[in-house]
């Protein structure tokens, strides 16, 4: 099975043990033959199919390729630049939804919201963890460019 990830930090996320999965998940930008391209990332246990839709023309679909049964998808789109996307999966019972990949978006956590964790002197922890109102609508996501 073939990826442009590193097939170390592929079996990471398979295992759950992945440090950081937004290096390894959502849209990244590579090089192919010396060419700009994108690849899209994607795990996805329950998923027996996961297409790629662009936001800004739905017409614009890419199959992604299953890489390990676990599942762990891949699209890699040459000559493509990042772009707004979402996600159609389809489970093994034939259910189907679309759904902005999780990975598309920024990390919400900083690095030195961590370290403040870790020491256990994070008193506001509360406003980074659980599910809040965010100013930006799903239409207007902002893009991950690590």
């Amino acid at each position: 099975m073939e990826t442009t990830a590193s097939i170390v930090e592929v079996h990471e996320i398979l295992r759950s043990e992945h440090r950081d999965p937004h290096h390894i998940l959502g849209m990244h930008e590579i090089e192919v033959n010396g060419k700009k391209a994108v690849a899209v990332r994607a795990f996805i246990p329950q998923a027996a199919s996961i297409k790629v839709i662009d936001d800004a023309n739905p017409e614009q679909i890419y199959e992604m390729k299953k890489i390990f049964n676990e599942g762990f998808f891949e699209a890699v789109l040459l000559e493509h630049k990042k772009f707004r996307y979402r996600l159609t999966i389809v489970d093994y019972l034939g259910n189907k939804w679309t759904t902005y990949d999780p990975y598309f978006f920024n990390p919400y956590i900083s690095d030195f919201d961590k370290y403040l964790f870790g020491q256990g002197t994070h008193y506001k922890i509360y406003e980074k963890l659980g599910a809040h109102t965010a100013n930006k609508t799903p239409s207007t996501p902002s893009i991950f460019m690590g």
